[in-house]
Parts: structure tokens; sequence; C-alpha cells
């Protein structure tokens, strides 16, 4: 069975939490990313930080342009939820799959065995990876 950490996208886009909207939906521009990680503003280290939580551009559409909000006053923290899903890499990816379906979700996180950041798994890549299963005949 193929594990998290096996799929799991590495090359993912950190922000501090005290980060604005405006600034994140430029990181998310550059790095053609369709989320960005919120981690601790004290901790800038990216990978090497513990994530708060993930903020998805259709969180972003929704919460601040949907409603009148200003981006420009918004921060990577006014989104985060304290119980964003975590997974461990070496969780199979039926249990990613379980976890994106009954919360809704289309992104999760994935920590290392110490709980720092290891990278992101989206339902796209989990699509992608069915697919070359398949023709695989696996």
């Amino acid at each position: 069975m193929t594990r998290v950490g096996e799929v799991c996208d590495r090359n993912v886009v950190c922000a501090p939490s005290d980060t604005t909207v405006v600034m994140a939906i430029k990181l998310m521009r550059q790095r053609h990313a369709d989320a960005v990680i919120a981690v601790s503003s004290q901790r800038m280290g990216a990978i090497e930080s513990a994530p708060l939580g993930i903020v998805t551009d259709s969180e972003i559409i929704a919460e601040i342009y949907a409603t009148g909000l200003d981006p420009s006053v918004m921060t990577l923290g006014d989104f985060v939820v304290e119980d964003t899903p975590r997974l461990s890499q070496s969780d199979e990816l039926s249990d990613a799959i379980y976890v994106m379906q009954t919360k809704g979700l289309d992104h999760l996180l994935v920590i290392d065995h110490e709980g720092r950041l290891a990278g992101t798994v989206s339902r796209k890549s989990l699509f992608n990876v069915m697919d070359e299963n398949k023709s695989q005949g696996i």
C-alpha cells in the first residue's frame, strides 16, 4: 500500500502567520501554488517548522473576497483552524482520502515523526496516484 509520505508534495509555500492575505496571494502566484502553509511568526524556517495550518486559494476567495473583507489587513493567522487535520508520512493513502471526504478538504498537512512539516497532499495528487496505479494495473 502506498504511504502518504511517498506522494506528498514537499515543495510547499510557507509564510509566517502574520503575513497579510495580499502577500500570501503574491507568494502563491509566484510559486504557482493553490495553498500556503502558515507557520509560527517566530520560526520562519519553513519546512523545519511545525505547521499551524493551511490556507487555500478557494478559502481566500470565499472568506475574503466574497464577504468584502480587506485582504491587506487580514492575515493567514486569521484563517488558521487549530484542529487542522494532519497526517503522518507513514499513513496510508486511504487515510488521506477518508479525512478529505469526511472533512470536505482538498489539502492535508503531512508531518514527520517530530511534528514538523514534511509537505502536503492534495485531492489532485491523490487522483494522479490512483490514475497512475490504475494504468499500471495496481
